[in-house]
């Protein structure tokens, strides 16, 4: 269904979403942020199922992969239940 292209942007994505929420989150030791509360297993899984989610979706709502007619589909409709004209 989808390809090459597709897929090695949603690991590029996937991991800049890893970044994005583990930097902050403290989940990846920094010194810009502090956290109060330990870390636990669980926010470990919980980080890298949203990661691994937020790849695929935000390579599928900011690039074109067409899955029907290219002239059919605009760029926010993967996103959006309705199509717009």
């Amino acid at each position: 269904m989808f390809g090459f292209r597709f897929w090695s942007l949603s690991a590029l994505y996937t991991a800049g979403s890893a970044l994005l929420l583990g930097i902050p989150t403290l989940l990846i030791p920094n010194h810009l942020f502090s956290r109060i509360v330990p870390t636990s297993p669980q926010d470990y899984v919980i980080w890298i199922i949203s990661a691994l989610l937020l790849g695929p979706l935000l390579v599928r709502c900011s690039h074109s992969f067409p899955l029907a007619a290219p002239s059919a589909i605009k760029w926010w409709s993967c996103c959006l239940a309705w199509e717009a004209p």
